[in-house]
């Protein structure tokens, strides 16, 4: 049985892993530049090939988001976990869920959706009356499965679901909303229940929630703003210590 003490200090490890995690993408990360170029021709090709093979596989690639986190995410997430974690390879993939796992399997073995249907969504400050008309309409879609970008699951020791953005441009009240609106959706997926494995869905057992986001604007206006909010210690100590939930906004050199 866990003890107080021990609980603290596996919570501070978590907090080191993902800080240190962001050390790694901020440093082995490419140009900037070469980011946006890679990002933009692969969502040029995979709306390409949707609408010539009607693929479902290219839906979240041929998105900025799902091309980001496929050509570039999810890789270097897995090789953090080999360099920095001394995770086999194997392990390294079967740990990593995203929603691009169809496009990248030699990094990430699952989509991290999780089984089980509930009647609540991630949208902050949703309407009431559209809440309303959406339950007690027998026609509309009542209950949805929640589905982020990225967890970390068994066998890596920290199970973290991860919402992932991709912000290319906005001025600086657009990042703060984006940020809030992120922030929101991580405190959404970390209050969602247990859910065990099953053949089909891996376990929903996460303890912590992440934003990682990658701020590819000109001004970089989502990395000011969360520069900004990050020295509101009283926010940044009630996300992790009251939510258990960490923000990274990465901005590479360009």
């Amino acid at each position: 049985m866990q003890t107080l003490e021990s609980s603290l200090e596996i919570k501070s490890e978590a907090r080191q892993f993902l800080l240190a995690m962001e050390g790694f993408l901020v440093t082995e990360l490419p140009a900037r530049s070469e980011i946006r170029r890679a990002v933009e021709e692969e969502v040029a090709r995979a709306r390409a090939a949707k609408q010539k093979t009607r693929d479902k596989n290219q839906n979240y690639i041929s998105s900025p988001e799902g091309a980001f986190f496929k050509l570039l995410g999810v890789e270097y997430i897995h090789k953090f976990l080999v360099d920095k974690n001394r995770m086999p390879e194997g392990e390294a993939r079967t740990a990593l869920l995203s929603e691009t796992f169809r496009n990248c399997r030699t990094f990430s073995s699952n989509s991290p959706r999780s089984k089980e249907k509930h009647p609540f969504t991630k949208k902050a400050g949703e309407n009431i009356r559209t809440i309303v008309a959406r339950w007690w309409d027998p026609d509309e879609t009542s209950v949805q499965q929640s589905c982020p970008d990225l967890a970390l699951g068994h066998p890596c020791r920290h199970k973290i679901v991860i919402e992932g953005k991709y912000f290319r441009k906005g001025g600086y009240e657009a990042a703060q909303s984006e940020l809030v609106k992120d922030i929101y959706q991580c405190f959404y997926y970390r209050g969602l229940p247990f859910v065990p494995k099953t053949d089909t869905h891996p376990a929903w057992e996460y303890d912590y929630a992440c934003l990682l986001a990658y701020d590819a604007s000109d001004d970089g206006n989502l990395n000011l703003a969360w520069k900004e909010l990050n020295k509101n210690k009283k926010l940044v100590d009630g996300l992790w210590h009251g939510a258990n939930i960490q923000v990274i906004v990465i901005r590479s050199k360009d």
